[in-house]
C-alpha cells in the first residue's frame, strides 16, 4: 500500500496481478459539483443554454464515469463557446473506448499554452499510449 500525498490510496494485489487506486478527494469533488450541477440542470430544464451550466454538467458526468453524457454536455458547451479543457474530454473519450477521439483531444491538450511540465508529461504519456490502441485497431 501507497500513499500518494493525499489525493491517492494505492494498493497492490500480488496474487491478482492488480493495482487499485482509489481517489481520496471524489467525495469533497463531488460536494463541491453538487450544487453547481443541480442550479444548471433546473435552469437547463426552463430552457437555459448557458455555456457554463453545459461545462458544469459535462464535469458532473464525467465525476461519475457517465461519459456518453459528459461528452454530450462537452461538445454542446464547446459549441455554445465554453472553454472546455481538452484533457478532460479526453478522459472521457479513453474511458468510453473510443482511443481516436481521445488522441485528438490530448492533442489539443499538449498544444495549449501554460502547461506545467508534469501535466504536459502526462498528456504525452496518454497520447502514445491512445495512438498505440488506435494502430492495433482496439
Amino acid at each position: 500500500m501507497a500513499i500518494s500525498g493525499t489525493r491517492y490510496l494505492i494498493t497492490k494485489h500480488g496474487a491478482e496481478r492488480r493495482v487499485t487506486i482509489c481517489d481520496l478527494q471524489w467525495p469533497a469533488r463531488r460536494r463541491e459539483q453538487e450544487a453547481t450541477a443541480k442550479g444548471a440542470m433546473g435552469r437547463l430544464a426552463s430552457g437555459g443554454t448557458d455555456p457554463a451550466d453545459l461545462l458544469a454538467l459535462g464535469r458532473w458526468f464525467a465525476l461519475h464515469a457517465e461519459d456518453d453524457w459528459a461528452l454530450d454536455f462537452f461538445n454542446r458547451a464547446r459549441i455554445a463557446g465554453a472553454a472546455v479543457d481538452p484533457l478532460e474530454v479526453a478522459t472521457s473519450y479513453a474511458r468510453s473506448g473510443d482511443s481516436a477521439r481521445a488522441v485528438v483531444e490530448y492533442e489539443h491538450a499538449l498544444q495549449a499554452p501554460g502547461n506545467s511540465a508534469s501535466r504536459a508529461t502526462y498528456l504525452r504519456y496518454c497520447l502514445r499510449h491512445h495512438q498505440a490502441v488506435t494502430a492495433a485497431g482496439r
